[in-house]
Parts: C-alpha cells; structure tokens; sequence
C-alpha cells in the first residue's frame, strides 16, 4: 500500500487523511494548505500522531487542574491561618479570664465570659462565603450561569421581602391613623376636611393593600425559578457523571492504545535486529515495556466532583 504523501513529487509520508470524497491522503505540511482551501477536515492515519494530538490538547487541562490545586491550596492557607490567630487569641483571653478571677477582678471576667457566649459563630451567615468560594473555584460556565442567576433571584426574594414587610407595616400604620380619623370625624361630624383625609387614607390603603397582593405574586414567582434552577443543577451533576463515566472509559482506550503502538514498535525493531544484537533487543523490549508501564501509571486522572445543592 501506498503511504507517500498524494502530492506529486513530495517525498513525505502520509499521515493524514480528508474528510473530501476522494479520501486524499497528505503529509502534515500538504494537509494544511489543503483544509486552508477546501475547509475540510482531517483524521491522523498514524496512531502516535493521533496520539499527541490527545496529549496536546489535555495538556491545556493539566494545566488548568494545577491551578485550581494551587488556588485552593491558598484559600485553605488563608483560612488555616485565620483559626491559627483565633485560637491564640481564644488562649490568650482565656489567660486573662485566670488573672481576672485569682485578683478579685470579677467584673472583667464577666465582661469576657458574656462576650464570648453572646458571639455564637455558628448563626452566622455563611452563604456569602460558601457563593464566594463557588464563584472562584468552580470552572463550569453552566454551573456558574446557573449559580448567578440564583443568587440574582434570592436577592430580589430578598428585597421583595423586605418591601412587603415595610407595607404591611406601612399599612398598619394607615389603618391606626384611619381609626384616630374616626374617631375625630364621629366627634366633628361637621368636619368636611377630615372626611376628605379619610377618603384619602383609605385610597392610599387600598393602592397599597394591592402592591402588597403584587409583591407576594412575585415572591411567588420567584421561589419557583429558584427550585426550577435547583433541578437544572441536579440535572447538570447527573450529566458529570456520565462525562466521568466517559472519560474512564476513554482513558482505557488511550491506555490499550499505547500499549498497542509501543508493542508494534518493539515487534518492528525486533525483526530489523541481528541475531547476534539479539540478547540487547531483549533488554530494549524489556526497557520499552517499562516505560510504557510509567506512561500509564503517570497518566493524570480526571474526575469532576459534584457540585451538591445548596
């Protein structure tokens, strides 16, 4: 079989193969000039070809895996060294707590004791620290979408909440001042201005009894996009899981595939080898299948982690 380059003239050998009806088959130079006319695509011919162009492209994720190890490697310093300054801190209070008690300082150590009963780390909020971390960390751009958009609608639960509360506050106060109105207009029936006033509050009540209606509406609305988001995420955690599912399966294929190209190799120089060379190609094969063996055991493993709901 021919395996010289389909150029006339070109004394390359072929490794590649156009998608074009023809099936021409180029070297890597001719190959090239040819997708740049035709924008055609084009497959390796030769395995180890095909197989740094494997290497090649997940070197870019090799590269991003050593980044997200050291960014989280900092953040856990960070971190780590925070508790370290607390708990000196904690040791150092609980020294004075000591002091204060053996001098009859009863006062301060009081003072020290409410202090640290009344912080209750635990109740605070951790949801702005835990979407921080998520923002930083997590490389997904669905995932991220999806996170940001959440939060945007938490945030407008949030402030619709809160413009609720302030109505029905604001209403309360309306209907107070209605009853005190009332109360005047029974006792100065007369009164044409405070009648009007009344009329006027109680406008005022029902245009804002009816934002009220409209503010839950919406509250409403937005509870349901969040839990619709929060399924959209398990779905997207069940699609990690299977593109980990294909990944395993892919690197068995890379693997089988280098044991196969390093086996044909070892074969090829095997049969070109002397007979008196023979003793030194065994140790070659031998060294071969080892190295093999380390480009096996070194392959990175890459495994998405489930994000979890939150």
């Amino acid at each position: 079989m021919d395996q010289s380059c389909g150029i006339p003239g070109c004394p390359e050998k072929a490794s590649y193969e156009c998608a074009c009806k023809e099936n021409y088959k180029f070297c890597k130079q001719h190959m090239e000039k040819h997708s740049a006319l035709t924008y055609c695509l084009a497959k390796a011919l030769d395995k180890g070809t095909l197989l740094f162009m494997i290497r090649t492209k997940q070197n870019a994720l090799d590269n991003l895996s050593t980044e997200i190890t050291q960014l989280a490697k900092i953040m856990i310093t960070k971190i780590s060294n925070c508790l370290k300054e607390n708990l000196t801190y904690i040791s150092k209070e609980k020294r004075l707590i000591y002091n204060f008690i053996v001098n009859n300082q009863n006062e301060q150590a009081d003072n020290l004791f409410a202090w640290a009963k009344n912080l209750q780390l635990l109740e605070r909020n951790k949801v702005d620290f835990i979407n921080s971390i998520k923002n930083i960390l997590f490389i997904d751009p669905n995932f991220v979408n999806e996170m940001t958009t959440i939060e945007d609608l938490q945030r407008k639960c949030e402030k619709l909440e809160s413009d609720y509360k302030m109505s029905n506050e604001k209403i309360q106060l309306q209907e107070n001042q209605i009853l005190k109105y009332e109360e005047i207009c029974q006792k100065l029936s007369s009164d044409d201005k405070l009648k009007s006033e009344v009329k006027t509050l109680q406008k005022d009540l029902e245009q804002t009894d009816s934002k009220c209606k409209l503010l839950e509406s919406e509250i409403v609305k937005c509870n349901k996009m969040i839990e619709d988001m929060q399924a959209k995420i398990k779905h997207y955690e069940t699609n990690l899981q299977s593109r980990q599912i294909s990944l395993d399966q892919a690197s068995t294929e890379m693997d089988a595939l280098e044991i196969d190209t390093v086996n044909k190799k070892t074969i090829e120089e095997t049969k070109e080898i002397p007979i008196q060379d023979l003793s030194k190609s065994q140790v070659t094969n031998k060294s071969l299948v080892e190295a093999s063996s380390n480009i096996q055991d070194s392959k990175p493993k890459f495994v998405y982690k489930s994000v979890g709901n939150f």
